[in-house]
C-alpha cells in the first residue's frame, strides 16, 4: 500500500481544518452553522474510510516503518473521531446562547485529532514526542476559549504550564534513552535488562503520559482544568485526549510488562489514582468537579487492564475506553445543557440537579443512565467493562490492586448514586433559583440519545464489539 494511504485520514482533517479556518475568516463571520456541518462530514467520511481495515490483521507501514496503520491504531482512531464529532456537537448546544462558536473552535478540535491518531500508529519516539504536542497545544486554545471568563482563562494557562512540563518529562526521557541506545524507535525499551541511564528515561515518558490519563501523583490540575474549560472542551479532553494517551501507554506497556519492577510501579499508582480520585470526589458539590475526579478514579481502573500480563486486559481496556468515551459525553453534556441556563454558577452545583426529573425527566433519566454505568451496575456497558478489567487483574494475579478497585467502586457508587438522589428523590426549593430551565437544542439531543443507545446495547449484547477490541489488540505494534 502506498505511503499516502497510510496517512490518508490525517491528511483529510487536515484539509479540513485549513478550509474551516479559511471559511470562517471569509465567508461564515456570522453565521457558523455550515462550520460545524463541514466538520460534521468530514469526520464522519474519514470514519467510513477507516471502515476497511476493520477487523484485518494486516500490518501497513509507512515512514521506513515508522509509522503503521493497524487494525489497533484503526480502532482507536475511529474511537478519537467518535468522541470528536459528538463533542462538536455538545460545542453546538453549549455555544448556541452564548454565539462564540467559531472557526478557531472547530479547526483546534480537528488539529487535536490528528495528534491523536499521529500518537497511536507511531513507531518512532520522535513522532510520538510531535503527536503529543499536536494533540496538546490545541487543547490549551480551547482551554482558554471564552476570554472574558477568568476562570476559563486559568484553566488554559494552568493546562499550559503543567502540560508543558509533562512534555518536557518526555522529551528528555527520549533524550536519555537515545543516549543510551543510539534508536528512537519504540522497540529500544524493549531490553531485560536496563542501565540507570537507560531506566530513567524510560520512567520520564511514562511519567509525562502518566499526566495526561491524570493518574496520581500527577492528576492535581485534573479538577481545577475540568472546572474552568468550556463543558465541550471538558467533555473532548476526557474521552478523546485520555483515550489517545491509553492507546500510548498500552505501547510502551506492551515492551515494558516484563519487568516486573515497572509492572508494581503502575500497579501501585493505579491503586492510588483510583482512592485518591474517589475519596476526593465524596464531598463535591459541584459538579464538573465531582466528574473530574471521577475521571481520575477510571484512570486507575483502566491501569489495572494495561498492568495485567495478558490479552484480557488489553482488550478489556480498549472495550472501556468505548463505553466510556459514550458514558462522559452523555454526561457532560448535560452538565453543558444545566450550566448554559438563567445562572452558570448554580448550573454547575448539585442543587441545580434537585427534582430535575419533574422539570426534564429525558434529562434526570439520561443522566442516571450514564452515572450508573460509570459506577459499573449491570445491564449498562459499565459493569462489563469493569468486570472484564477486574478479572484480567484476578488472572495475573493482582489480588490486592482488585481488591482496593472493588472497594473503590462501592465508594464511587456512594457519590454517583448522591447525584441520582438530588434528582429522583428531591424536590426543587423555590427559594434556590427562580425561573431555572435547562436549554436542550437538537445538537444536544443527538449526544445524548447516541450515548444511551451505546450504553444500553453494550450493556446487553457487547460480544460484537468485544470481539472488535479483542482484534484489535491482537494486532497492536
Amino acid at each position: 500500500m502506498p505511503e499516502i494511504f497510510v496517512i490518508r485520514p490525517e491528511i483529510i482533517i487536515l484539509a479540513i481544518a485549513l478550509i474551516i479556518l479559511l471559511l470562517d475568516v471569509f465567508i461564515f463571520r456570522q453565521w457558523k452553522g455550515p462550520i460545524t456541518f463541514i466538520a460534521l462530514v468530514g469526520l464522519i467520511f474519514v470514519g467510513f474510510q477507516l471502515r476497511e481495515f476493520f477487523h484485518k490483521i494486516d500490518f501497513y507501514p509507512a515512514f521506513n516503518n515508522n509509522f503503521y496503520l493497524t487494525f489497533y491504531s484503526t480502532y482507536l482512531k475511529i474511537l478519537f473521531i467518535i468522541s470528536g464529532i459528538l463533542s462538536l456537537l455538545s460545542a453546538n448546544q453549549y455555544f448556541c446562547l452564548m454565539r462564540e462558536f467559531s472557526g478557531v473552535y472547530t479547526s483546534s478540535m480537528l488539529f487535536s485529532l490528528i495528534g491523536m491518531m499521529t500518537l497511536v500508529s507511531s513507531k518512532n519516539l520522535l513522532y510520538i514526542y510531535i503527536g503529543i504536542e499536536l494533540m496538546s497545544i490545541p487543547i490549551y486554545i480551547i482551554c482558554a476559549y471564552l476570554k472574558e471568563s477568568s476562570r476559563c482563562v486559568e484553566s488554559g494557562i494552568k493546562y499550559l504550564i503543567l502540560g508543558s512540563i509533562s512534555a518536557g518529562f518526555i522529551l528528555y526521557g527520549i533524550s536519555l534513552n537515545y543516549i543510551w541506545t543510539g534508536s528512537l524507535s519504540i522497540d529500544s525499551l524493549n531490553v531485560q535488562t536496563y542501565s540507570g541511564l537507560q531506566l530513567a528515561g524510560i520512567l520520564l515518558i511514562i511519567f509525562g503520559v502518566l499526566f495526561k490519563i491524570s493518574a496520581f501523583p500527577f492528576h492535581f490540575w485534573t479538577a481545577d482544568v475540568y472546572d474552568g474549560a468550556p463543558t465541550p472542551t471538558t467533555a473532548f479532553m476526557s474521552t478523546g485526549v485520555k483515550s489517545a494517551a491509553y492507546g500510548l501507554l498500552a505501547l510502551l506497556t506492551y515492551r515494558l510488562i516484563s519487568n516486573k519492577n515497572i509492572v508494581y510501579l503502575l500497579s501501585f499508582i493505579s491503586i492510588f489514582t483510583m482512592t485518591v480520585g474517589n475519596l476526593s470526589a465524596i464531598n463535591q458539590n459541584n459538579i464538573k468537579r465531582l466528574l473530574a475526579f471521577s475521571s481520575i478514579a477510571h484512570s486507575g481502573y483502566i491501569l489495572i487492564g494495561l498492568i495485567s500480563d495478558n490479552i484480557l486486559g488489553g482488550y478489556g481496556m480498549l472495550f472501556y475506553l468505548l463505553f466510556y468515551t459514550f458514558a462522559n459525553l452523555g454526561a457532560f453534556t448535560i452538565v453543558g445543557c444545566l450550566e448554559n441556563s438563567e445562572d452558570e454558577e448554580y448550573g454547575r452545583s448539585l442543587g441545580a440537579y434537585r427534582g430535575l426529573i419533574y422539570k426534564r425527566p429525558f434529562l434526570a433519566i439520561s443522566m442516571a443512565v450514564f452515572l450508573l454505568s460509570l459506577t459499573g451496575i449491570p445491564p449498562f456497558a459499565g459493569f462489563i467493562g469493569k468486570f472484564i478489567i477486574f478479572s484480567a487483574g484476578i488472572k495475573s494475579s493482582l489480588y490486592c490492586t482488585v481488591i482496593i478497585a472493588l472497594i473503590n467502586s462501592v465508594i464511587a457508587a456512594y457519590y454517583y448514586l448522591r447525584v441520582i438522589v438530588f434528582m429522583f428523590m428531591h424536590k426543587e426549593r423555590e427559594e434556590d433559583v427562580p425561573m431555572f430551565y435547562p436549554f436542550l437544542t437538537l445538537s444536544g439531543f443527538l449526544v445524548i440519545i447516541i450515548s444511551l443507545f451505546i450504553n444500553i446495547y453494550l450493556g446487553i449484547l457487547p460480544t460484537k464489539l468485544l470481539n472488535s477490541a479483542y482484534t484489535a489488540y491482537l494486532t497492536i505494534f
